[in-house]
């Protein structure tokens, strides 16, 4: 190591270079078509209608969308995991759809190792399943580990390559790198560019979309009359469009704030002054301003007749402070005559 010029830890070799590769199609010409098809929950909230369009091994579609806006519902209705409620899908008769999502025990079997399951699935002999497996990434340590034991990302992995072995006329796939490491995500691109069937993915990594030069489309839901269109400006323009209303929406959503903020405080002062007036109560912080008010309001007036507490009326209190002064007078100018001098 010394003579080399390197102190630190080597890396571990790698089992192979990580390199997806998908077989094309036997048969370019089976597609999928949508015919007037929409879709609706049972609730009655509508996500799609009057969709028409066909998906072939020419396609290259990237479908973007706010979180429930129909993207996956879009793709399931495409493969034929769901049915439309409204017109129909067609699929031609030799159609063959290479499916992936983060559902992987919808397309792994969980009690079988990759390598079982490759070579029982597509008759492969052990070794050329161990390449298959290599050759996308999966490390040869987690071979023979039954797949339930295996992390999300080499879960990935085992599935990219039964997609691989195929050979399907379109690649259906959602959110496909979220797995996925930087160098996976580069091969996967590479892969896909090099496939010569369809592809229609979820996703909203730029690199993938803009890399593969996709067709747009846009899952509206039930915000617009089909609930989808399609972007041909690009996925650039797309995301600049969604920042600027992300901007409004902030700017939006602070007003709104602000004037339900000022409405409490409103809904507070007058609650406090209804108080303070029931009840003889200064408002508070408002002492300073109007100090004589409040300080009057604390000894509410009488009405005329009516005693106070301990007996005595208003016109009793009149007269109990007249008699005080005049005592108090008295005292004065008794002493003042006397000249005497209290002490």
């Amino acid at each position: 190591v010394s003579k080399l010029g390197h102190t630190g830890l080597l890396p571990r070799p790698l089992d192979y270079r990580v390199k997806f590769q998908f077989r094309d199609p036997d048969d370019p010409g089976p597609g999928a078509s949508l015919l007037d098809a929409g879709f609706a929950y049972s609730g009655g909230r509508r996500l799609f209608r009057d969709l028409r369009f066909k998906v072939d091994t020419s396609s290259r579609i990237a479908i973007v969308g706010a979180n429930g806006s129909g993207k996956t519902t879009l793709l399931k209705l495409l493969t034929g995991q769901l049915e439309p409620t409204q017109g129909e899908v067609s699929h031609h008769r030799h159609l063959v759809i290479g499916r992936y999502d983060q559902h992987f025990e919808e397309l792994l079997p969980f009690t079988k190792t990759p390598v079982e399951f490759l070579c029982s699935e597509y008759g492969l002999p052990e070794q050329e399943a161990r390449k298959f497996l290599g050759m996308f990434g999966l490390d040869g340590t987690r071979h023979l580990i039954r797949i339930e034991a295996l992390s999300g990302g080499q879960k990935a992995r085992v599935v990219f390559a039964s997609l691989a072995l195929q050979a399907p006329h379109i690649l259906c796939l959602d959110e496909p790198t979220n797995h996925l490491d930087m160098e996976s995500v580069q091969a996967l691109v590479d892969g896909l560019r090099a496939f010569q069937g369809g592809v229609v993915l979820i996703s909203h990594d730029a690199r993938l979309i803009s890399e593969l030069e996709m067709e747009l489309w846009v899952c509206e839901g039930s915000d617009s009359e089909r609930g989808l269109r399609t972007e041909p400006r690009g996925y650039n323009h797309y995301r600049q469009t969604l920042v600027r209303d992300m901007e409004r929406r902030a700017v939006r959503a602070e007003r709104i704030a602000e004037e339900r903020a000022e409405q409490r405080r409103q809904a507070r002062a007058t609650r406090l002054a209804r108080h303070a007036r029931v009840r003889g109560v200064p408002v508070p912080g408002n002492a300073a301003r109007d100090g004589a008010e409040n300080r009057g309001a604390l000894i509410p007036p009488l009405p005329p007749g009516e005693d106070a507490p301990g007996g005595v009326g208003r016109g009793s209190q009149s007269s109990a402070a007249d008699a005080s002064t005049s005592r108090v007078g008295a005292v004065f100018k008794k002493g003042k005559k006397t000249g005497r001098r209290d002490t």
